[in-house]
């Protein structure tokens, strides 16, 4: 009897520890989605079994400073009780990330520096300490760590991006490639990537491959609800060079469409116009932009150059 008894109880125990496995697991991955609902609510069921588990309390403080309550995750992060060395490093590093989004930057690098004295290579904390760093303008200690973070976490696309934001402002067109290529060969559907490949090819004046970038980040971006207006702009741009104009005033009135207050998009009309000669059209763009933005401090300099009255 107290044989079978006790082969009862390691059963229980093991379902409970594969049940408890499969719920962390899956939190992670709903928070690496920014499935932040779904998150809360795996968190919330493991915190009524085990009120101190530190992964849930983790992920709770996250979510809390994704939605910018930093009073709850706060509170939640100095409460929490790391048993080893690795969850104090955790700890620091969630917690120099926090201070970071409360514009606190000096505390935010003492306790970064922290997590990473103990675990130089623990997930996201040299991504937190390169977004640091740019902020300092520090963009060699930026792509130090950055390097670190995808070295040893490949899948960490913020990573990816970062880097290649730092290398296409530093106009390392190269760099910028072969950084987007490698993140479309770990994910096909990581939006930036293809408008980082748009504009190094703008920039090489190879505005057909540029089109194409653009093109596809727009397919990307629809399915991913990652789209940014600034695209069909970036898009227009490149027909225009191409002297496919009406297509590139296509883009423009779609971003209009969706956002009539996006005042970029009456700008580069405005280019695709003049660069068509088409005076009517520049003066019907300049009067639709003095409606939705009266203070736009290009206006004066359209008028002088156009003439198109007071209207």
């Amino acid at each position: 009897m107290d044989r079978l008894r006790s082969f009862f109880v390691i059963i229980f125990c093991i379902c409970a520890i594969q049940s408890y496995s499969q719920d962390t697991s899956a939190m992670k991955k709903h928070m690496q989605n920014r499935i932040f609902d779904s998150a809360a609510i795996i968190a919330n069921a493991i915190l009524q079994k085990d009120p101190f588990n530190f992964e849930a309390l983790l992920v709770k403080a996250d979510i809390a400073t994704h939605n910018r309550d930093f009073a709850t995750a706060k509170k939640i992060l100095t409460q929490s009780k790391p048993s080893t060395i690795v969850e104090r490093a955790m700890l620091f590093n969630k917690y120099g990330a926090l201070l970071y989004e409360m514009d606190q930057f000096d505390s935010s690098l003492y306790y970064l520096k922290k997590a990473f004295a103990i675990d130089s290579i623990l997930e996201h904390l040299n991504y937190n300490l390169a977004v640091l760093y740019h902020h300092y303008q520090d963009d060699k200690s930026a792509l130090y760590h950055l390097k670190l973070e995808t070295n040893n976490h490949a899948s960490v696309f913020e990573s990816w991006i970062m880097m290649g934001e730092i290398e296409l402002n530093n106009n390392n067109l190269s760099n910028v490639l072969e950084i987007c290529d490698r993140i479309i060969s770990i994910n096909r559907d990581v939006y930036t990537a293809y408008v980082y490949k748009g504009i190094v090819y703008y920039r090489q004046e190879q505005y057909e491959l540029a089109l194409n970038e653009y093109t596809t980040a727009i397919a990307k971006g629809v399915l991913s609800g990652q789209l940014d207006l600034d695209i069909f702009i970036r898009r227009a741009s490149a027909y225009s060079q191409l002297k496919k104009y009406q297509k590139a005033l296509d883009d423009c009135d779609r971003a209009i469409k969706i956002d009539s207050t996006f005042v970029d998009a009456y700008h580069e009309k405005i280019a695709i116009y003049h660069d068509m000669n088409d005076r009517l059209g520049m003066c019907t763009t300049l009067k639709e932009l003095k409606k939705v933005s009266p203070k736009d401090n290009k206006i004066p300099v359209y008028q002088k150059s156009f003439k198109c009255g007071n209207g």
